[in-house]
């Protein structure tokens, strides 16, 4: 670990307010992909119904404007990666930002990997996506954490 790199995690761990990064800081870091993912159901009915999915609303206005509910895999893929679907309040799946769910390298329904959730899927997002949702930067983030459309799903 770099100077740099250990002096911007003290600085994240003691006041994370203070830590700006460029999306482009985090291009490495989004390039190890997720894997092994379970397709998102079409629908939010379909979703509440999948026992391979909890509803996860944790911050939906702020992160996924226009999606009325939120899915995560209820557990982590073989690899530690986890499914993040979100839905619109007619029910249907929401693709891309800015409301769409995402892929995660490291799913944070397992306590051992919320550490890497935040460091591989959260900071870039904010860096990539939070205040500039529909900017290149963004959809260059669900470029490497994309939505799933749900094409595969046949539950």
């Amino acid at each position: 670990m770099t100077m740099k790199n250990l002096v911007l995690l003290f600085v994240a761990l003691t006041s994370p307010a203070l830590v700006l990064c460029a999306c482009s800081d985090f291009l490495s870091i989004l390039q190890d992909e997720p894997s092994g993912l379970s397709p998102c159901p079409c629908t939010a009915s379909q979703a509440r119904g999948d026992s391979n999915f909890d509803e996860s609303n944790y911050g939906i206005s702020t992160n996924h404007p226009g999606a009325a509910s939120c899915y995560r895999s209820a557990s982590p893929s073989s690899s530690g990666s986890g499914q993040q679907c979100c839905y619109r309040s007619s029910g249907s799946i929401i693709v891309g930002p800015p409301g769409g769910g995402t892929a995660d390298r490291y799913s944070p329904a397992s306590i051992w990997s919320t550490a890497q959730h935040w460091r591989y899927d959260v900071r870039p997002w904010n860096a990539c996506c939070k205040d500039q949702l529909n900017s290149a930067n963004c959809w260059t983030y669900y470029r490497y954490r994309p939505s799933d459309s749900c094409s595969g799903y046949s539950g």
